[in-house]
């Protein structure tokens, strides 16, 4: 498939990079199966993101809050917080 299919009315940007079919519904798991694609295997939602996932009742929140085990592995995207875990805690 090439990039300017992925422009067209059938699809639809998650984030800068991470394109959805056009037809598939917004959720919670959506956007953050979509945030995770964009970080180190070993990222994890956390934070609002975290407990709203959990059911948790939160405030709203525009971003998905993701963690990264390394400085170096954070990625900056309109749409995601990203934050660096501590180690050893």
């Amino acid at each position: 498939m090439c990039l300017g299919s992925l422009r067209s009315k059938g699809f639809r940007v998650l984030f800068r990079g991470v394109y959805v079919d056009a037809a598939v519904p917004d959720s919670t798991d959506l956007i953050v199966r979509a945030a995770l694609k964009l970080h180190p295997a070993n990222s994890f939602v956390s934070h609002h993101t975290a407990a709203e996932v959990l059911g948790l009742p939160v405030p709203a929140s525009a971003d998905v809050h993701v963690s990264v085990l390394a400085k170096g592995d954070r990625t900056q995207r309109c749409g995601i917080e990203c934050h660096v875990a501590p180690q050893g805690a």
